[in-house]
């Protein structure tokens, strides 16, 4: 059983960071969108506004029809203090989730992404992981832009059997 889940998370991060690479590539507009601090995953609309918007058929297999299964919960821990905000990334993910989302999802189920952000506290970094799994249930980690966060929970991911998609400077990961 643990081996099942263990795989199935490992394919739902895998086809995460493919998703999130692929945006990336596919398009040169821009977009912007807001997170809390803590978390943010209601699903964004499209617009038809910009003749260079990445068209829906990109972030999703079923355009137009909005994912309604259980969703698939994920998690980003991105350093955000006074002079130094790693925060865009996740962000970034958490926008392209919002189209993936609003174009039927992962097999029919919608991505939620949990965004902890941390101002270089090991204590509360150790806590953010630990409320991400424990409370959060999230199935992977995705999108991590933190100055140490591997360092302080690498132990832990990999006492988990996590693989983390992240950017970041500890050597960790």
């Amino acid at each position: 059983m643990k081996a099942n889940i263990l795989s199935a998370r490992r394919t739902i991060v895998l086809a995460a960071a493919i998703a999130i690479a692929a945006a990336g590539c596919s398009s040169s507009s821009s977009s912007s969108s807001s997170s809390s601090s803590s978390s943010s995953s209601a699903p964004a609309s499209t617009s038809s506004a910009s003749t260079s918007a990445v068209s829906t058929t990109q972030c999703g297999t079923k355009p137009g029809v909005a994912a309604t299964g259980t969703p698939i919960a994920l998690g980003a821990i991105a350093t955000n203090q006074p002079g130094t905000s790693f925060t865009d990334i996740p962000n970034m993910a958490n926008a392209y989730f919002a189209c993936v989302n609003a174009n039927g999802g992962i097999n029919g189920h919608p991505i939620k992404l949990y965004i902890a952000t941390e101002q270089t506290n090991p204590a509360t970094i150790a806590a953010d992981a630990k409320q991400l799994v424990q409370t959060d249930k999230v199935v992977g980690i995705i999108g991590n832009t933190s100055i140490i966060e591997c360092s302080v929970d690498s132990s832990y991911w990999q006492k988990l059997g996590y693989f983390i998609v992240d950017s970041g400077i500890a050597p960790e990961c």
